[in-house]
């Protein structure tokens, strides 16, 4: 969970150092279309955070099972972000610098809300000892098995 919460920081960083190199020193600064994902992920992900920080000080199951379920919500809106920005990008190249660090950001916020995920998962786990990570990554391994069956 600590560990959770400096990879936060570090993507919270990256996104700054991306905005820095985006504004500083260009002479136009990006559209927004290009940037048109950003706030709404941004939200979304600062919401699961300050909710995950509340579940943890409260305890509160309830609370972190909703941020499990937001981080859905978050990863279908940066698979949505990175269409736009490719149809965008193949529209019209010349902007790709500002397009390649949007691409960065959202998905910094991705990364974001799946470090908020696994701090929920630990709220769960510390309250309840369901280790519902776990049982995800068995049925993941178990789909990965399958298709390596399928293909040999």
């Amino acid at each position: 969970s600590v560990t959770d919460l400096e990879r936060i920081g570090d993507s919270a960083k990256k996104i700054a150092r991306m905005a820095i190199q985006i504004y500083d020193g260009v002479s136009s600064p990006p559209s927004a279309k290009l940037l048109r994902d950003v706030t709404p992920m941004a939200e979304l992900a600062a919401g699961m955070l300050h909710d995950g920080l509340d579940a943890l000080a409260r305890l509160d199951v309830e609370k972190a099972l909703a941020i499990i379920h937001s981080d859905d919500e978050l990863d279908q809106e940066f698979q949505s972000a990175l269409r736009r920005l490719i149809t965008y990008m193949m529209e019209d190249s010349r902007p790709i610098g500002h397009a390649i660090n949007v691409v960065f950001i959202v998905k910094a916020l991705e990364r974001i809300g799946d470090h908020c995920k696994n701090i929920a998962e630990h709220i769960v786990y510390l309250v309840e000892g369901k280790n519902i990570h776990r049982r995800r990554n068995v049925d993941m391994d178990m789909n990965a098995s399958a298709q390596e069956a399928w293909e040999e």
